[in-house]
């Protein structure tokens, strides 16, 4: 049954009774708007209850009257289609259709909640959730990627984070890469700036100003090695990525006597001969007895040895004198089998054992040839004649000092000399690195470098020690040569020849720096010159010595005053008043004094013609 909504509730409860139906009250929907009269409120009685009337559906409100209608709200209620019914409509129901109560606000123009600026222009979007379709204000800028441009472009509350990728910031070292950053609306690549970290040894350039491991602070210091003896003092040395090293000054080359040279920590090691074959001297020693190898031993001091070998059981046809007899394979049981006929074999009946027995001009006795890579003689070495004399190696410094040696295949080269640890100053090139010993930081000496005196004098006396390679090795060399420097008239002694000032005036003396200029006891520092600029007066004005006019201020020429160039005022001689009281602009534009006969004829307050017929103030 279907009843008009404009029925009085009264006549609709009438018909439900007259047709016996017992609807429960909650079940009615008395104003036909599809809810059940237990949540609707007709608070004025006039047959439309509140549930239709507080919709925002585009009619008033109640207003707790009987004569209102939602076709034709009164002037005392308020349009749902209100803004604060708009501001309402997020929570809402049945907005799924176009057709539906709050559908047609879909697509309307809304604020987004807590956002601003372009991120807080939104509209409806009708969205389905657990307890209906709602109405939610959607930002329109949603899925923008974030610039650099001072605005959130992706809403997400934080302005210009955008991603951050690595970069190259034209910078040397470890600031040459950095990270890609928004600073003031711009993108920009951000990095550690030059010369804000301190450089340290490690192979890198901390400090980005070029080159690694450069002035490491405590670098080429002295320090104590832990070594003994010659080894105790070092320098601090910077070893690249393996770090700074207390590097022993005073290493040499080891050889055989119970010190160590090198300074590597071990004594007599690293010796170039030992463990090599060598041959007894001693002629009462036969066959293998001979043989031995080069050893550093001996006590106290030790030194290079031929430690031969012991004599051992003879076995039969290897062609050796293993019992060290004389005769080779002469043991028990053995027989003479000469295969080339050289009278030397293997077995008792041999002249001896043939170390080749197939070739007849290799047998003991046999002289040996020099380098030849062959055991001529049977001796148990090859080419042990072989005489290893210097020669020239295709090597700088002192590794060029090498010696001669013959390989396995019996070729003579010239083996280069080792390199010393580091450079020693003595005009040699000990590291055999190309560089001589005058070069910057080559030398290993903590005097180098040092402040000194020299024998010059004047200004050219204060020097630092260098390492010249000459007799003595290092010398005090002056900082400023003499002559370098032209003579000035500021009580210095400026090319170094002895004297003072001696290139100027007599006017000089008593009027530079550190004397009286005038009665009121002025005295002129350093670099100033005391000169009167009017004549015939002894009062004087300290001014600046200059050579050329960049010397000056602005406005100031370098002139020739009294043997000394002094920068002075320009003026413009059409101009009065461009230079100081009692004096002029001559037409050449600098002041000078003013020519007067009288005290009359001087311009001021009160002017004074000097006896010379010049203007004082």
């Amino acid at each position: 049954m279907r009843f008009s909504k404009n029925m009085p509730r009264s006549a609709l409860v009438s018909l439900i009774w007259l047709a016996g139906c017992t609807v429960p009250y909650e079940e009615v929907d008395t104003d036909g708007d599809g809810l059940m009269d237990f949540v609707d409120n007709d608070d004025d009685g006039d047959g439309f209850t509140d549930a239709v009337e507080f919709k925002c559906d585009g009619y008033g409100g109640d207003s707790k009257s009987a004569d209102d209608k939602p076709e034709a709200p009164e002037a005392s209620e308020t349009d749902d289609e209100a803004v604060a019914c708009r501001t309402a409509l997020t929570g809402l129901i049945r907005c799924d259709t176009v057709t539906s109560p709050d559908g047609k606000h879909q697509g309307e123009a809304c604020t987004v909640p807590e956002q601003t600026g372009s991120c807080a222009l939104g509209a409806y979007v009708c969205q389905q959730g657990a307890g209906g379709a709602t109405l939610v204000c959607t930002p329109n800028m949603i899925g923008q990627v974030e610039v650099c441009d001072g605005i959130d472009n992706d809403c997400d509350k934080v302005v210009d984070n955008i991603v951050e990728t690595q970069c190259a910031t034209g910078n040397p070292g470890l600031c040459a890469t950095g990270v890609r950053k928004c600073v003031n609306n711009a993108e920009s690549c951000v990095g550690t700036e030059p010369n804000t970290v301190t450089e340290i040894c490690d192979g890198l350039d901390n400090d980005c100003d070029g080159p690694a491991d450069d002035m490491i602070p405590g670098d080429g210091e002295e320090c104590q090695t832990g070594l003994p003896g010659n080894c105790a003092t070092g320098r601090n040395t910077c070893m690249g990525a393996a770090g700074t090293s207390c590097v022993p000054v005073n290493q040499t080359q080891e050889v055989c006597d119970g010190i160590d040279n090198d300074c590597d920590g071990t004594k007599d090691n690293r010796i170039e001969l030992v463990g090599t074959f060598c041959m007894s001297e001693n002629q009462q020693l036969r066959g293998e007895c001979r043989k031995g190898n080069w050893q550093c031993t001996g006590t106290p001091t030790p030194s290079l040895v031929c430690v031969t070998n012991e004599p051992t059981t003879e076995v039969c046809g290897n062609g050796l004198d293993e019992d060290c007899s004389g005769t080779a394979d002469d043991g028990e049981g053995c027989g003479c089998v000469d295969g080339d006929g050289d009278g030397y074999g293997t077995g008792g009946g041999c002249l001896g054992a043939d170390c080749d027995d197939t070739n007849r001009s290799i047998h003991p006795g046999q002289p040996d040839v020099e380098c030849n890579g062959i055991d001529d003689n049977c001796a148990g070495g090859r080419d042990e004649g072989f005489v290893a004399g210097n020669c020239e190696a295709e090597a700088t410094g002192q590794c060029a000092q090498g010696r001669l040696a013959c390989s396995d295949a019996g070729v003579v080269s010239c083996v280069a000399g080792t390199p010393a640890l580091s450079e020693s100053c003595n005009g040699l090139d000990d590291d055999c690195d190309g560089r001589d010993d005058t070069q910057p930081g080559e030398v290993n000496d903590a005097q180098v470098g040092q402040a000194c005196s020299s024998n010059n004098q004047g200004e050219c006396r204060p020097g630092t020690l260098v390492c010249t390679g000459g007799n003595p090795p290092i010398v005090c060399r002056s900082n400023i040569q003499p002559n370098e420097r032209v003579e000035a008239c500021d009580g210095l002694d400026n090319d170094c020849d002895g004297d003072t000032d001696e290139t100027f005036s007599p006017a000089c003396d008593g009027q530079t720096w550190g004397e009286s200029c005038n009665s009121s006891g002025l005295r002129c520092s350093r670099g100033l010159f005391c000169a009167s600029l009017q004549v015939g007066s002894s009062e004087g004005t300290c001014l600046k010595i200059c050579t050329t006019g960049a010397d000056c201020l602005s406005g100031q020429a370098c002139q020739p005053v009294a043997g000394q160039r002094i920068c002075v005022s320009l003026c413009d001689p059409g101009m009065a008043g461009s230079c100081p009281a009692g004096q002029l602009c001559s037409a050449d534009g600098f002041c000078v004094p003013v020519p007067c006969g009288t005290a009359g004829s001087c311009p001021g307050a009160a002017p004074t013609c000097t006896p010379q017929g010049y203007c004082e103030p």
